[in-house]
Order: structure tokens, then sequence, then C-alpha cells
């Protein structure tokens, strides 16, 4: 026979009768994709990078200008400048999309980037039509450097700490 009286209340948790049951309640939704740091989050942001980008893009730009002004003949200057304006821009862009993605820096970088390659072609597709294989190049080249800014602003890994000599 059980000598210990049976409590009232069955769905108490653990053993205290006086306190009822909780029920915790599990949401059957997933986190949002603009919680985990998604595509929606990325293009949320992209207006921040591109306009961070364009920035970059027009200080470089009016710098170059005062520079190769400066000299006598600036048309060779033109497309190797132009070139690195790009790629430095692109960088910061990059390092821009990972900064304001820090969940998925490297994914939010290679979206960006490739927003801008697009961007980058339409543009010159309205403005200048046909281009020759270095000019494609250049745009193309958009995407992987937003990519090395995604790379340089991912979290490094600590590098674990022995206690053994402790």
């Amino acid at each position: 026979m059980n000598t210990h009286p049976q409590h009232p209340s069955k769905n108490s948790v653990g053993r205290h009768p006086d306190r009822p049951a909780r029920v915790l309640a599990r949401s059957s939704e997933e986190p949002s994709d603009t919680q985990a740091g998604g595509f929606s989050s990325v293009l949320r942001s992209y207006p921040i990078v591109l306009g961070i980008t364009v920035l970059t893009v027009l200080l470089l730009v009016t710098v170059a200008a005062l520079i190769l002004c400066s000299s006598s003949d600036p048309t060779p200057w033109i497309m190797p400048v132009s070139a690195a304006i790009l790629g430095i821009s692109s960088l910061i862009g990059g390092i821009t999309a990972g900064k304001l993605n820090p969940a998925r820096p490297m994914a939010a970088s290679l979206i960006c980037g490739g927003l801008a390659t697009v961007l980058l072609i339409l543009i010159s597709l309205f403005f200048q039509g046909k281009g020759d294989f270095l000019s494609w190049s250049l745009r193309i080249g958009a995407m992987p450097l937003h990519l090395l800014g995604g790379v340089l602003t991912r979290p490094k890994a600590k590098a674990p700490t022995h206690t053994a000599g402790k």
C-alpha cells in the first residue's frame, strides 16, 4: 500500500504542489530570415552599402581627377586609375556589407557584390553599349573584391588556451 497521500494537482512541476505547472509555449515558427541574418537582412542593408560605395567612388574620382589634371597627359592613366578606384570602392563595399551583417559577412558581401556587378553592367549597357573584354572583366571583378571584403570582416577563430601548465 501506498502510505504517501496523493496530491490533487498531478500537473505540478517537481515536488512543489503549491506551484502550478508552467507549460512552455513552443513556437512553431522558425526565426525569421531577418533575425537570422538572411537574404532579406542583406537586402535591407544594401542601400547603406551602396551609398558608402558610391561615396567612396566619388571621393576617389575627385582626388584622382585633381591629381591627373595636373599632369601633362592624363589619358594613359584613365584606365588604370579607374580600375584602382573600382577595386578600392568594391573592397570597402564588401567590408561594409560584412560589418552590417556580422552573422554572415561573406554571404552578405557576396550578395552585395553580385548586386553591384549587375548594377554596373546595366549602367554600362545604358550609357556605353558594347565594351571590350577589359571593361567587362573590370565590372565583373567587383564581385570577388566585395567577397574579399567579407572575408576580411568575418570573425576570427579564438586560439585554444592551454591550462595544463597552470
